[in-house]
């Protein structure tokens, strides 16, 4: 009964942890994004600049 109690202790903070991991992983890909994202968009609104920019003259 002991080792039984023990391996659910042992699987529930591996659990844990994995899920733990995950969350870091999903965190550091959804600022990696935002990073990105970001980057995308200012690059855009430069290269409309740009464009808008030569069709005045």
């Amino acid at each position: 009964m002991v080792k039984i109690k023990l391996q659910l202790a042992v699987t529930d903070q591996k659990k844990k942890s994995t899920e733990a991991k995950k969350d870091i992983i999903y965190m550091n890909n959804r600022a990696s994004t935002e990073q990105y994202r970001k980057r995308f968009t200012e690059c855009n609104a430069l290269a409309g600049f740009e464009i808008r920019g030569d069709s005045n003259r």
